[in-house]
C-alpha cells in the first residue's frame, strides 16, 4: 500500500515538474503565470492545507486575472452549434495542477 501512495506522489510530482519546466498550452506564452500558479498551489500544500479542484480552479483564475487577464478573450475552438468559444478553467485543465 505505500508502495502505491508512493507511486501516486511521485506521479503528480512528475506531472508538476513538466508544468513548471515548460508551461503548455495556453499558458506557453506566459511562463511567469504558470509559474505563480504552481507556487501558490506548492505553498499551500506546504502549509499543511488540504488542495482540491474548487481550490485549484479558484487559484488558477486569481492568477491568470491579475497577471493575464487576456487569455479569457482567447477563442479555443467552437461548439457542437459553431458557436466560438472562450477559454475558461475546466476541471481537465485544473487536474493537470493537482
Amino acid at each position: 500500500m505505500w508502495e502505491k501512495i508512493g507511486l501516486m506522489a511521485a506521479k503528480k510530482a512528475a506531472q508538476v515538474r513538466r508544468n513548471t519546466e515548460k508551461p503548455r498550452g495556453i499558458l506557453k506564452d506566459h511562463p511567469e503565470t504558470a509559474n505563480q500558479i504552481v507556487d501558490y498551489l506548492k505553498g499551500m500544500r506546504l502549509a499543511g492545507h488540504q488542495i482540491d479542484n474548487s481550490i485549484i480552479r479558484t487559484t488558477i483564475q486569481g492568477v491568470i486575472v491579475v497577471g493575464a487577464p487576456e487569455l479569457f478573450d482567447r477563442v479555443v475552438g467552437k461548439d457542437k452549434d459553431g458557436q466560438l468559444v472562450k477559454f475558461s478553467i475546466s476541471k481537465t485543465f485544473a487536474k493537470a495542477f493537482a
